[in-house]
């Protein structure tokens, strides 16, 4: 008897609707333009020692994970920070972390990114 399988790939998109005039749409696009127009998430200091400092410049980001990777794709840390309303700080160690380079993925309520940092 022949088995057949089939692979099936999901992929989420945002879209942005252009011109939308509804009170949504508005907020949506405000809150996106706000993130876009700022550096939502730094990290320091660069290169890093044994403690990275999250520094969250966007006081809108709403619930927020953090994820950090090595340059093969391991997970080393998976945070969730929480719902960001107002500029902060977070304090992680990564004392345990082997040197080399790192990425910091960043998901919120209203937008993602990554920042690259240098572990010695």
């Amino acid at each position: 008897m022949k088995t057949n399988y089939a692979i099936v790939i999901l992929i989420a998109a945002v879209v942005t609707v252009a011109g939308y005039s509804g009170a949504a749409g508005q907020n949506a696009n405000a809150n996106q333009n706000a993130f876009n127009n700022s550096s939502a998430i730094t990290v320091a200091p660069n290169p890093v020692h044994n403690e990275l400092i999250v520094h969250f410049n966007n006081g809108n980001l709403g619930l927020t994970e953090i994820m950090i990777y090595d340059n093969s794709g391991q997970v080393f840390l998976t945070v969730v920070a929480g719902k960001i309303s107002h500029p902060g700080n977070a304090h992680y160690s990564i004392a345990t972390f082997p040197p080399g380079l790192y990425n910091l993925i960043y998901t919120s309520e209203i937008g993602s990114g990554n920042v690259p940092f240098v572990k010695q």
